[in-house]
């Protein structure tokens, strides 16, 4: 469990940081346009942080381990990320950028991409926090399964 509490820690550390750098890069305000694709690749630092986990769980025995091992290990830092997601949302909200919300709702209205009502039922804490946890839990799923697998089928 201390890899996963490493790990999980490690996630939403590189998670705020991500979310901190968008913000000062400009990605929540003059060049909030580019924010929907930007974003995305939060999955490269991701994707190398769970296989550095992985790592490190393979590392930790001298012998082989199973699919199920990994696939269980990768479920518990999946969970610890999904606890910590709701945190990570408060504090980037409310210290890191407090106008995330209101920057995005005002976008989306001005771009006609949705009106009023529709961009303030989207972007609110609750409903980011919401989408956090349903994201943290079915990514840490889809991470698990491929990361046991691909641990699973290597050399040790």
């Amino acid at each position: 469990m201390k890899i996963a509490f490493k790990y999980g820690i490690l996630f939403s550390l590189m998670t705020l940081t991500w979310l901190t750098l968008e913000y000062l890069a400009g990605f929540h305000s003059t060049l909030i346009n580019y924010h929907p694709i930007v974003t995305n690749f939060i999955l490269i630092p991701a994707i190398i942080l769970f296989r550095r986990a992985m790592l490190e769980i393979k590392a930790s025995s001298n012998e082989p381990l199973p699919f199920r091992y990994y696939f269980i290990e990768g479920l518990k830092i999946s969970l610890i990320i999904t606890i910590l997601s709701p945190v990570e949302q408060y504090i980037f909200s409310n210290y890191i950028n407090p106008n995330f919300f209101h920057a995005m709702i005002e976008n989306a209205v001005a771009g006609n991409h949705a009106s009023r009502e529709q961009a303030e039922a989207y972007f609110n804490f609750n409903n980011y926090v919401t989408e956090s946890l349903i994201g943290a839990a079915f990514m840490g799923i889809l991470f698990s399964g491929i990361g046991a697998w691909r641990m699973s089928k290597s050399k040790p």
